[in-house]
């Protein structure tokens, strides 16, 4: 759906809300549709519209517009965004995982390196999910490691000092990957293609 008229936005809910998987996937793609064509124009509420009923779709169980939802907010940098994409950081699917957490990483705005010492510094279960999908790729790209990440949970890294040092260790570790290969460390974090 390449074209999409406002008229449909509320026909584009409900099949998100009540839908089939495929039916799911092409409200997904109407309302980035929708997105794309009036973001930053004279009729700026529709976009806003469509981006709020996308931020909501967080419930959608098939994997294919799932991950087109994630692949769509990833390109709108804007803070309910980065609140809705937190919940796609421990998706079942690799690919979302990953793609979710390359935006947080981005979104702070800082070079991967900087990152991974942030993650160190000030850990948080957003930054430990984000970290733990971002090292996988990493580790799957460029066939590197740097370290283990503790098993469990966040709350219980949290609660014990000793894999909470593990995981300081490690991101401190891919912190220095990130330093001596920052072109390599760069490309994780470009934008996605429009």
């Amino acid at each position: 759906i390449d074209i999409a008229y406002p008229e449909a936005m509320s026909y584009f809910a409900e099949l998100l809300n009540y839908g089939t998987p495929g039916e799911q996937d092409a409200a997904v793609r109407g309302l980035d549709a929708l997105y794309r064509r009036y973001k930053g124009c004279e009729r700026d509420d529709i976009a806003r519209s469509a981006l709020i009923h996308l931020m909501t779709a967080a419930h959608i169980n098939d994997v294919r517009a799932r991950g087109r939802l994630v692949r769509s907010l990833s390109k709108v940098k804007d803070d309910r965004v980065r609140e809705a994409l937190e919940h796609f950081v421990d998706d079942p699917e690799e690919s979302i995982r990953d793609t979710a957490a390359r935006y947080l990483a981005r979104y702070e705005g800082l070079e991967l390196a900087e990152w991974f010492a942030n993650a160190a510094a000030q850990p948080t279960d957003i930054r430990f999910a984000t970290a733990k999908s971002i090292v996988s790729q990493l580790e799957r790209t460029w066939r590197v490691n740097n370290g283990s990440f503790p098993e469990g949970s966040w709350p219980q890294v949290a609660g014990d000092a000793n894999a909470l040092g593990q995981y300081r260790e490690t991101m401190l570790a891919w912190e220095r990957w990130a330093r001596e290969n920052p072109r390599s460390a760069g490309q994780l974090l470009n934008p996605p293609q429009e």
